[in-house]
């Protein structure tokens, strides 16, 4: 098991994160969550995206219990600025489970969720500023591509229709499907419907 990271340092950087979850199963078995990565860095570097000097996510000892069954067992992790991290480990293990209570979907049992240094344990999954990507995409089959990507932009920002024409132009830009903006999801390949998920 493993996690993928990336980080706009010009170094690399190891993460070493365990977190124990008991499950039941028919040989009782333990499941393991471990990440450990260490990987080169991008030759370009990312934005900041919290100016404010503290991890964009930080966990703190989380715990959560369902029914008496331990799914994330005081699991700490810093995700800083700029990194990207997988998540990889067997089905049942917490992968899921970790991700809803990061975006405000699941309540944990114990432990703090802070992004940008501020505890958003009370804060509604809005009110987080957290992207989630579906498994099965979830795209609009009816709406453009564009239209898709629009879809965020129009419900949860204050920008003017002209806006949120650049940012949808500078989203699929970052994704490399400008080309592709009037299609509708059914013309798109499974790993493009994946792209346009994440520019939305």
């Amino acid at each position: 098991m493993s996690a993928i990271l990336r980080n706009n340092e010009p170094s690399t950087r190891t993460l070493n994160v365990r977190a124990v979850a008991e499950m039941d199963g028919p040989l009782g078995r333990r499941a393991m969550l471990e990440f450990s990565a260490r990987i080169p860095a991008r030759d370009a570097p990312m934005p900041a995206v919290h100016p404010t000097g503290h991890p964009s996510v930080e966990i703190r000892e989380l715990t959560k219990s369902f029914s008496g069954v331990t799914a994330l067992g005081g699991i700490s992790l810093c995700v800083e600025r700029g990194e990207f991290i997988s998540f990889l480990g067997p089905s049942g293990c917490g992968k899921t489970t970790l991700l809803r209570i990061i975006a405000g979907l699941t309540v944990p049992t114990s432990g703090e969720v802070r992004i940008a240094g501020r505890d958003v344990g009370r804060d509604p999954p809005y009110r987080r500023n957290i992207g989630l990507v579906f498994q099965s995409y979830a795209l609009f089959p009816h709406k453009s591509v564009a239209a898709n990507v629009n879809f965020g932009l129009r419900h949860r920002t204050s920008l003017n229709p002209r806006e949120r024409s650049v940012a949808i132009d500078e989203a699929l830009s970052l994704v490399r499907l400008q080309q592709y903006r009037d299609r509708k999801p059914s013309e798109l390949s499974g790993g493009q419907q994946q792209r346009v998920a994440l520019a939305r």
